[in-house]
């Protein structure tokens, strides 16, 4: 550790003890951090009510404290994950979006906030644990990826990206050939049984250790990868498993080298549809689930649903090995972005993912040594997006659709609230301190910021025949969600600038008045303004756009209207002090002292009261 670096630490570990009252002394135990992504306070409230009785939640909230946390701006997972976990504004840690540009970097070029480094002046929760000699594990959590020694826990499975796309397999009789292998007693087939071929596609090499690894958040496909791939085939055999006189095939078998006699990878039927295809592959444990859509019994049409292939990437190996051996292989994401996918596949997705995280954190916590475990589960935000129906504006909004879409989120609470039992029954001397990263609001439009500035004249409109010119651009809009920064391209700043400093602050007044005018933005601010709230860095955008809620602001710089209906409808990334945007804050154990709901401590807390909570927990 560099000696700067261990200053900072050692200076922040004097300041920790302004903390939440609600902490009483104990003999010394764990602490488990987890982050449930999406987790917004107003539908916790509504489902405390409703649902969680004595359980999860409930039983936090009757036992523990469980209350509303602001968050940062913007109210974005990237930004507000490390914001929490090092008790600082983006300003300060310099991730000021899930999206971003770097001013020293070419203005064609974002960055990516899950893999972008935290400033240097700022010490992650892990960093200062691991300076008092404490273990720290991780279960995912944004920031600890292992790809640098800063987001490198001492072991941890890492969020990663899918190797291949889902894709629809269809099978007719024509694939079919007669199997000639043996059948084990085990399995028997009243009509001859018959083979076809299944392939997936793998990457030839696997992937290093690095950012690139790193699940880029909301984008489950994988369009424009050029990796190269390989051929992973299964065989597919059909069975006919009752005694009826008649061929009508209701079984498949899949096993990659087709000699069931040493076991299959599994089945599937029209009762049992979903079957995990797992492998071994340069020592990492790959898979994909499938689902069975359809099946005539005469084989003439054979539908498959094949999900996306993922890789199980964790450390060190003899970790990724338990949890490949205890756990199976990394199911990843739902693939909510896929028009074939049905919304029940989506929730049957969502709650595997959930269930394996859940899983995969009891197994790490009862066998890896550690004082601080940072866990994380998506699934929530992950449905919340693409589910969140209650406003008449949204696209094809109905009355019995959002009650339908409704009902699928709730299903997700109702998962976590099991997930959050099922940990404090099983670790009930552990603390356990719960949180999420922000609420979500009902989308309706989506805004594009650099299509009102390509009709100003400040960015040219982008056609299929022509690539971008960085010296052509004069202002340019990076977005995630609510939130835009929008950057000048200043010569002596960034590569190829257009704009001279005589110009930049007549440039910067004329930007700020135009979007001042958008319906679709709330606040307009300039870097230096954006001081009191947090967000003035070097990272940050010269002028800094809150969209109003409802809108959705997107980086698309190709001809077209600045509004248009959205296809999907959940967004966050607003304003954190709207109540839509307050995430939680719970914590239960041996170490944390209850506070009643409705009490006069009860009172809503700041994210940056997390750290020093958890660092006292730690010194107990």
């Amino acid at each position: 550790m560099k000696k700067g670096f261990l200053l900072v630490v050692v200076l922040f570990l004097t300041i920790i003890s302004d903390s939440p009252t609600f902490v009483h002394s104990a003999d010394p135990t764990k602490v488990i951090v987890i982050s449930f992504d999406g987790c917004a306070n107003q539908l916790m409230q509504k489902y405390l009510e409703t649902d969680f009785k004595n359980k999860g939640f409930g039983r936090i909230a009757k036992e523990g404290t469980l209350k509303a946390m602001q968050v940062s701006l913007p109210s974005l997972t990237a930004t507000s994950h490390i914001s929490i976990i090092t008790g600082e504004a983006p300003g300060r840690h310099g991730i000021v979006s899930n999206n971003f540009h770097k001013t020293t970097e070419s203005i064609l070029k974002s960055t990516n906030g899950f893999v972008a480094e935290i400033d240097a002046r700022t010490p992650a929760l892990w960093e200062t644990a691991k300076a008092q000699g404490k273990r720290v594990g991780v279960i995912t959590y944004p920031g600890l990826d292992g790809s640098s020694e800063r987001r490198t826990a001492d072991w941890g499975l890492i969020y990663t990206e899918s190797e291949s796309s889902p894709f629809l397999q269809t099978f007719t009789k024509a694939n079919f050939q007669e199997y000639d292998g043996a059948l084990p007693q085990d399995i028997r087939s009243y009509s001859t049984p018959l083979v076809a071929t299944l392939t997936l596609l793998e990457n030839k090499t696997l992937a290093k250790m690095d950012s690139s690894l790193v699940h880029h958040h909301g984008n489950n496909g994988k369009n424009g990868d050029t990796t190269e791939k390989v051929k992973r085939p299964f065989k597919v055999l059909a069975i006919d498993s009752t005694n009826d006189q008649t061929k009508n095939y209701d079984i498949l078998i899949f096993d990659e080298d087709a000699d069931l006699k040493n076991g299959a990878s599994g089945s599937a039927s029209l009762y049992q549809p979903w079957v995990g295809l797992g492998f071994q592959s340069s020592g990492v444990l790959k898979g994909s689930w499938c689902k069975l859509l359809s099946f005539e019994p005469d084989l003439s049409r054979i539908e498959l649903y094949v999900g996306a292939l993922n890789v199980t990437r964790a450390y060190p190996q003899s970790f990724q090995d338990l949890i490949s051996d205890r756990a199976g292989f990394w199911p990843g994401a739902p693939d909510r972005k896929n028009p074939m996918v049905t919304d029940e596949i989506i929730l049957e997705q969502a709650l595997r993912f959930s269930r394996y995280l859940t899983k995969v954190t009891l197994l790490a916590a009862k066998t890896q040594k550690w004082d601080l475990l940072l866990a994380y589960q998506p699934t929530l935000d992950e449905l919340e997006h693409q589910y969140y129906m209650t406003d008449p504006r949204q696209k094809d909004y109905s009355a019995e659709k959002s009650k339908r879409y409704l009902e699928i989120i709730r299903q997700g609470y109702l998962e976590i609230n099991k997930a959050v039992d099922q940990m404090i029954n099983e670790l009930p001397n552990t603390n356990f301190v719960i949180v999420s990263d922000h609420g979500m609001e009902p989308l309706h439009s989506v805004y594009y910021p650099n299509r009102v500035l390509a009709k100003k004249g400040y960015l040219p409109f982008l056609t299929p025949n022509e690539g971008p010119d960085a010296t052509k651009i004069r202002v340019r809009s990076f977005s995630s969600g609510g939130l835009g920064h929008i950057y000048i391209n200043l010569k002596g700043r960034e590569p190829d600038g257009s704009v001279s400093q005589s110009d930049f602050q007549k440039l910067k007044q004329e930007v700020v008045a135009l979007f001042k005018k958008e319906s679709a933005i709330s606040q307009v601010w300039t870097r230096e303004e954006a001081e009191k709230l947090g967000l003035n860095h070097p990272n940050s955008g010269d002028i800094i756009l809150v969209g109003e809620p409802g809108f959705h602001l997107n980086d698309d710089t190709k001809t077209g209207e600045p509004t248009e209906p959205a296809s999907f409808y959940g967004q966050h990334g607003y304003d954190p002090s709207l109540d839509s945007m307050k995430a939680i804050f719970g914590a239960w154990g041996p170490n944390i002292e209850h506070e009643s709901q409705g009490s006069p401590t009860q009172r809503e807390i700041s994210y940056k009261e997390v750290l020093p909570f958890v660092l006292n927990l730690l010194k107990n």
